[in-house]
C-alpha cells in the first residue's frame, strides 16, 4: 500500500476544514500511511490521530530561489499568458502573480525535502498555495501525479480579482483529477475549461449522528451555524424569524462582528423572538449535539455564497429540514420533503410566508424520516468517503 500524502489550509489545527475528520478514516483505510501538511498552523487540535496518521509542520525559513528556478517559472508565467484570456489583468499584475508563482517554487522545494516516493498519493485538500507547488513538483517530474478538491472560492473565476484563479490552467494542466464537491460546481468548470475529462464529482458526507427526538415544541425553534460575518447574512435571518409573528426560539453557534446587527434588529423587531447564542465549544461534535437536543423545526442558511456546506448535510442527517438560499450548489440539498429553496434577494416577509405554508403543509409538519434517508442516499460519509478513498486509490496504483 501507497502513502498518501495530505495538503491542508489548517487540518487538523484550529476550526476550519473539519469535514476532513470524516474523510480521514477512510483515507486511512487504503493507503498504508496518512502525513498531513497544514500550509498554517493555528490553535487547537481537532482530532484523535491513529498511528497510521502523522502531521508535517512548514518551518518559517524556506530555500532561497535558484537562477535556473527562475527561468523555470517564468516558461510557467509564459505558458499562462498564452492560455488564459484575461491577459490585460495578468499584465498589470505581473509582480504579484510572479511573487505566488515564487511561493509556489519555495513550497515545493520544502516538500521536496520530505520523505516520500514519486509514485505515492499526492491530494491537495484545496485549489491553491499547495496545489500550485504540486504541479510544479509533476511539471519537474519530481512527483507521478496529483489529485486536488475545489471546494468554492477555488471553484468560481468571478470571486476573484481580475475573473482568474492564479495559475488555474496550469495546476489544471498539471493534475490527474480535479473533484469538486458538486454537480453544480461540476457543470460551471467543464465549462470554463479545456480539461473536461479530468473533473469528477465527489460529493462531502457526514457522519451519522441519529436522528433528533421527535419533540413537540411549545415555541418554533430555529438553529443556525456560521461565522457571523456579512456574507452569511444572519441579519437577514433574523429579519425573517421577526416576520413570522410567531413566538421564535433561535440559537445560533459562531462568532463575529455580525452578531451586534443581529442583536440591534431584535430589539427593534423582534419582542417575540428568543436568541439564544451558543457558547464556543472545544469539540465540535459538541455543536451537533446541541442540534439534536433542541430538535429544531428548521435549519437556516441565508448566506450570499456557498459551496455545498457541510452544516446544511449535518442538519439533514438529524432529521431537521431547512431553509436555504439558491446560491453555489446549495438547491442540490433541497426536494419536496427535505425543505426550502429561496431567491438570494427574496423580501424577508415572503420567506416567512413560506416557511409557514411548509411547516403546516401535512397533518406531519415534516417526516424526519424521509429527510433522512435523501441524506443517506446523497451526502452519507461511510459511502461517498469510502468510494473517494477507493478511487483514489486505484488512481495512484
Amino acid at each position: 500500500m501507497k502513502k498518501l500524502h495530505l495538503f491542508t489550509a489548517n487540518f487538523p489545527t484550529g476550526f476550519g476544514e473539519s469535514f476532513l475528520n470524516n474523510e480521514l478514516p477512510y483515507l486511512a483505510d487504503q493507503f498504508s500511511a496518512v502525513i498531513i501538511y497544514p500550509y498554517q498552523k493555528k490553535e487547537g487540535l481537532q482530532t484523535a490521530f491513529t498511528n497510521k496518521h502523522k502531521v508535517i509542520y512548514r518551518g518559517e525559513h524556506e530555500a532561497p530561489l535558484q537562477m535556473l528556478d527562475y527561468f523555470f517559472l517564468m516558461g510557467i508565467a509564459w505558458k499562462e499568458w498564452v492560455a488564459i484570456p484575461q491577459k490585460i489583468y495578468f499584465l498589470k499584475n505581473i509582480r504579484t502573480i510572479f511573487a505566488v508563482l515564487k511561493n509556489g517554487m519555495r513550497l515545493s522545494k520544502w516538500i521536496e525535502k520530505q520523505e516520500f516516493d514519486k509514485n505515492d498519493a499526492f491530494y491537495s485538500f484545496w485549489m491553491n498555495e499547495w496545489a500550485l507547488a504540486l504541479a510544479i513538483l509533476k511539471k519537474r517530474k519530481k512527483i507521478s501525479q496529483f489529485v486536488f478538491r475545489v471546494n468554492g472560492y477555488d471553484i468560481y473565476d468571478e470571486r476573484h480579482e481580475g475573473n482568474y484563479i492564479l495559475f488555474k490552467h496550469f495546476m489544471y494542466q498539471q493534475t490527474s483529477r480535479v473533484f469538486p464537491l458538486s454537480k453544480t460546481s461540476a457543470e460551471y468548470l467543464r465549462e470554463r475549461t479545456p480539461f473536461k475529462d479530468k473533473i469528477e464529482v465527489n460529493y462531502f458526507g457526514t457522519q451519522d449522528f441519529g436522528a433528533v427526538e421527535s419533540i413537540e415544541h411549545e415555541i418554533f425553534t430555529v438553529f443556525t451555524c456560521s461565522s457571523a460575518i456579512p456574507l452569511k447574512r444572519l441579519d437577514k435571518i433574523a429579519k425573517v424569524l421577526c416576520a413570522l409573528d410567531i413566538p421564535v426560539k433561535w440559537m445560533h453557534h459562531g462568532e463575529g462582528p455580525t452578531i451586534v446587527e443581529v442583536n440591534k434588529i431584535l430589539n427593534e423587531k423582534g419582542e417575540k423572538v428568543t436568541f439564544i447564542l451558543s457558547e464556543k465549544v472545544e469539540n465540535y461534535y459538541e455543536v451537533i449535539e446541541r442540534q439534536k437536543r433542541l430538535a429544531p423545526a428548521v435549519f437556516m442558511n441565508l448566506s450570499s455564497t456557498e459551496g455545498l456546506p457541510i452544516t446544511i448535510m449535518e442538519a439533514l442527517s438529524l432529521g431537521v429540514p431547512i431553509l436555504v438560499n439558491e446560491v453555489g450548489s446549495c438547491a442540490e440539498f433541497v426536494n419536496a420533503d427535505t425543505g426550502i429553496l429561496v431567491a438570494p434577494d427574496e423580501d424577508p416577509e415572503l420567506i416567512a410566508k413560506k416557511m409557514v405554508k411548509f411547516m403546516r403543509s401535512n397533518d406531519k409538519p415534516f417526516d424526519r424520516v424521509k429527510i433522512r434517508d435523501f441524506w443517506k442516499d446523497n451526502f452519507s460519509a461511510e459511502y461517498n468517503y469510502q468510494k473517494f478513498a477507493i478511487e483514489l486509490k486505484i488512481l495512484f496504483e
